[in-house]
């Protein structure tokens, strides 16, 4: 007697399994471990993975620091790249300036750090 093999891996599994928001958390806490180890052995500053659930994409952001308080940023996702300067203006406050090269969109941007919360939150976007 053979066996069959009914259905896809979806519907064995669930038909949103892989897709939960838990699960793209855990995966991108350990693609962003691993992409820290990987930064620093070919000399980036900041490789770091990040998800877009608005437009259910991963985006990478890749940066090199030139001198103490500026740095280069290349971010790179389906909709096309953008290359970032960033400023840290104080411990607590960053400028951004970039151009997307797909859509030809400039953007101007200003964070700061929310010291509650450890991270970056935008005061300011002109499109």
């Amino acid at each position: 007697m053979g066996s069959t093999n009914s259905g896809t891996l979806k519907e064995k599994f669930g038909p949103n399994r892989g897709d939960s928001s838990i699960s793209k958390e855990a995966g991108l806490f350990i693609f962003n471990h691993v992409a820290r180890d990987l930064a620093y052995e070919i000399g980036l500053d900041r490789l770091f993975i990040k998800y877009d659930s608005v437009v259910d994409e991963y985006a990478i952001e890749a940066g090199k620091r030139f001198g103490r308080k500026n740095m280069v940023i290349i971010e790179g996702s389906k909709a096309g790249s953008s290359v970032i300067i960033e400023r840290d203006i104080s411990k607590s406050l960053k400028l951004r300036v970039g151009r997307h090269m797909k859509e030809h969109r400039r953007r101007v941007s200003i964070y700061f750090l929310e010291k509650d919360l450890s991270r970056w939150c935008s005061i300011l976007d002109l499109n």
